[in-house]
């Protein structure tokens, strides 16, 4: 969400954990120097059924400003790990993150 006051934009943000679910033919590509990766664009696109399955899966594509991750998945789930804080950057900082996590 963006909150703009008197001309400064803030975004209030919240660390996550994304899960794919039944993921597969997964294909990345990097070519990062310093060790960060960071997301331009999240695409979704062609929605199929394989053959025998139950569920529709999706092509989908984490553009990087350091290359890109690609892969078809049935569905996500979208875990908050904490409650949002109002930053003056799209991002949150590693301690405000916190470690990768599973539990919901």
């Amino acid at each position: 969400m963006l909150r703009i006051t008197f001309g400064r934009s803030q975004f209030w943000l919240a660390p996550a954990t994304w899960i794919f679910q039944n993921a597969g033919q997964i294909r990345s590509r990097f070519h990062f120097e310093q060790g960060i990766v960071t997301i331009d664009e999240v695409q979704r696109s062609t929605r199929q059924r394989l053959p025998g399955a139950t569920v529709d899966t999706w092509n989908w594509a984490f553009k990087l400003h350091e290359g890109e991750i690609a892969f078809v998945a049935g569905g996500f789930r979208l875990i908050l790990r904490g409650p949002p804080v109002l930053c003056d950057v799209q991002y949150l900082r590693s301690e405000q993150r916190g470690l990768p996590c599973f539990d919901e």
